[in-house]
């Protein structure tokens, strides 16, 4: 392996950090919040057809004292 493709890779490697570090500084909340949000959501909805009203999502952000709520809905519906 030539220093070329090692310092090719490497670069390759830094774009795909900075694009998952860009994705996660875009969200209105933490993806540990989202983590939980989607766990939330599984147990909730469970085998029943998605209404797309996101009343349980409102209800779980309410519950979990997330302040800008308006924000993450808008992030969901984009």
């Amino acid at each position: 392996m030539t220093n070329s493709t090692l310092n090719i890779k490497d670069i390759e490697k830094a774009l795909r950090e900075n694009e998952i570090q860009k994705f996660e500084d875009s969200l209105p909340i933490s993806r540990k919040s989202f983590d939980h949000l989607f766990d939330y959501l599984d147990k909730q909805l469970g085998e029943e057809i998605c209404a797309n009203t996101l009343i349980v999502t409102k209800t779980f952000l309410v519950e979990h004292e997330i302040p800008n709520i308006d924000q993450v809905v808008s992030w969901l519906n984009n």
